[in-house]
């Protein structure tokens, strides 16, 4: 909040200026205050209109330059800044798909090593499911065993 009061009692001031403003010398003065303060767009509006007034004088030329110069230069850095925010969002993109394919194959070398595992049985796993079906087959065959007809035992019924 305290910056834009500031902004913008520095902007009229500035206009203030350039209404008394008569020679280029204030032009220049306007303009450069602005460039040192870091206002670049004010700055080159100020110079080109002292221009406009004053066309041959050497201090404004020589401001306007300096302006262009510092327009292209920040220009320059904001693509080198575009570059190489592209370059790392690549980069990471990269990481990413890499990463994405090493889960991928640990993923696939994982159910290989289980599917190789079910078809593999130790030796004492086999002995033990084969235990386990004999136990079974004499179970069922304790219970479905016929006792032939004929004879047949009675408890002594004392």
């Amino acid at each position: 909040m305290m910056k834009r009061v500031l902004l913008i009692f520095l902007f009229l001031t500035i206009l203030l200026n350039l209404g008394r403003a008569q020679t280029a010398m204030s032009f220049f003065n306007v303009g450069a205050t602005l460039y040192i303060k870091g206002h670049l767009e004010q700055a080159v509006q100020v110079v080109q209109e002292g221009l406009q007034k004053f066309p041959d004088d050497p201090y404004l030329k020589a401001l306007a330059e300096k302006l262009k110069e510092k327009k292209k230069q920040q220009q320059q850095q904001q693509q080198n800044q575009q570059q190489q925010q592209k370059k790392q969002a690549q980069k990471k993109e990269q990481q990413a798909k890499k990463e994405q394919q090493k889960k991928e194959q640990q993923k696939k070398e994982q159910q290989k090593k289980q599917s190789g595992k079910k078809k593999q049985m130790s030796k004492k796993e086999a002995e033990r499911i084969l235990r386990a079906l004999k136990e079974q087959n004499k179970k069922f065959k304790k219970e479905h065993i016929r006792v032939p007809a004929g004879r047949r035992q009675m408890d002594k019924n004392w």
